[in-house]
């Protein structure tokens, strides 16, 4: 939704979303999906806590935070679920 939004509403336009504009240009990446988050050279298994390589590649000499995916991964899926079962307000 913030990819659409921000391509058709008028400049200044103020929404809530969850996630980011694809068109803007960031540092990190993360996909968060069904057991699992994927960043730019990794993916991380959040059912048992381990860090893949991508096919054809090698895990980073710098790997991310384990605890740090972990959060964001049961974060994102918590208010997936409240959005889900409850709507948008809180």
């Amino acid at each position: 939704p913030p990819t659409l939004i921000e391509l058709a509403a008028p400049k200044g336009f103020e929404y809530y979303s969850m996630g980011q504009d694809l068109l803007t240009p960031r540092k990190e990446f993360l996909g968060i999906g069904n057991g699992k988050v994927i960043g730019k050279d990794f993916i991380f298994d959040a059912r048992n806590s381990r860090l893949y390589p991508l096919p054809g590649k090698e895990l980073p000499k710098k790997l991310p935070d384990v605890s740090e995916l972990r959060t964001t991964y049961n974060q994102m899926h918590g208010i997936s679920w409240w959005r889900e079962r409850r709507g948008a307000k809180l």
